[in-house]
């Protein structure tokens, strides 16, 4: 986030360049930037700076980075798209760094499993599309009776509504499973191991510009996924085979229908998903990271593994001036402050190599 950016920046500006140390620094959330139109193209537009002023303290923490620094600083990110994007924002390169993630204990194949157990796991927040699960988990219950839910947040308080109608729905239906228990070392790998397919109902254009550490734990643990059509999730699954599917929309009915279609084709789905851990141990988890990292700094014999984030070559992107573009929902409040900042933050544009 900018404030932990600028401390950083502050802290490398009062080291000697002659002692400077290597730093890597990764950007792990969306940079306040929604396309301007949707599905997303190449145009991005800031935020009003009024309700999110991120970009544009992410842009003035970058400009008071001192030279001389830029040679033992890096920047990163754990999606290709997400890179580009926090490129042209900064003004300077992000390279992008395999995921650290890795399978929670040893990979196993959920094909053949009945019932199937769907799971929302994680601290749930809005834009993690927790508004819709009580209806999402209503209309699956009514369709299969081959299923279980399990709903998982380390925080119920943070959504406390949502988590009150779902609790009212555990009561009548038992096949919905609420885990309100902190996800900490030992927890973690049990809510992990107790899902075969993992649910993500995130926002799309919120996710379109910041990876999910969720989906990374449910490829490298060989479980089916679906998330959002046009968002980093998608970019993952088309990545790493088709180990899940994508919802068109983000409402209740297409997220439950878009579930119910990989549970129709769900051994499928689940050999897919075992193709893509074996695929994921190749080119992501801690080893691939330290060794791309130490690529990225130059030093040691750090070499990056093959194999990214699948994304298109030679696509463009542009970022101008506030308002006008489509926004996420979950910042569905915001106002046009193009009156008041007219001219673009960064307005040139760059290749993806």
């Amino acid at each position: 986030m900018p404030p932990q950016f600028m401390g950083l920046v502050r802290w490398l500006s009062d080291i000697d360049p002659a002692i400077m140390p290597k730093v890597v620094v990764e950007f792990n959330n969306e940079p306040g930037l929604d396309p301007v139109a949707w599905p997303a193209g190449s145009v991005y537009r800031t935020r009003d700076p009024r309700t999110d002023g991120r970009a544009a303290f992410f842009r003035l923490a970058a400009g008071l980075i001192p030279k001389d620094t830029m040679r033992s600083l890096r920047l990163a990110t754990f999606d290709r798209y997400c890179s580009v994007l926090y490129s042209e924002l900064l003004g300077y390169r992000v390279g992008t760094l395999p995921p650290p993630y890795r399978a929670t204990g040893p990979v196993h194949s959920r094909s053949g499993k009945r019932p199937i157990t769907i799971g929302d796991i994680g601290t749930q927040r809005l834009d993690k599309g927790y508004g819709l699960i009580p209806e999402v988990a209503r209309l699956l219950l009514r369709a299969r009776s081959d299923i279980r839910i399990l709903l998982h947040t380390s925080d119920p308080s943070w959504m406390p509504a949502e988590q009150e109608a779902v609790r009212k729905l555990a009561t009548v239906d038992d096949r919905l499973v609420l885990d309100e228990r902190v996800a900490d070392g030992e927890t973690w790998p049990d809510i992990i191991n107790n899902v075969d397919l993992m649910l993500c109902p995130y926002e799309p254009v919120r996710y379109h510009s910041s990876p999910s550490a969720v989906a990374f734990e449910a490829v490298a643990n060989g479980i089916p996924l679906v998330g959002p059509k046009g968002s980093s999730l998608d970019r993952l699954i088309k990545s790493y085979g088709g180990c899940g599917a994508t919802f068109e929309h983000f409402t209740p009915d297409s997220i439950a229908a878009t579930t119910e279609s990989v549970i129709d084709r769900f051994d499928e789905f689940a050999g897919l998903a075992m193709d893509a851990a074996t695929q994921w141990a190749k080119r992501a988890g801690p080893s691939n990271m330290v060794n791309a990292m130490l690529a990225l700094l130059g030093v040691g014999d750090g070499v990056a593994p093959t194999g990214g984030i699948c994304l298109h070559d030679n696509v463009q992107v542009q970022i101008t001036s506030n308002g006008g573009g489509v926004g996420s929902r979950h910042f569905s409040t915001m106002k046009s402050a193009a009156e008041l900042y007219p001219r673009p933050i960064v307005g040139w544009k760059g290749n993806i190599s």
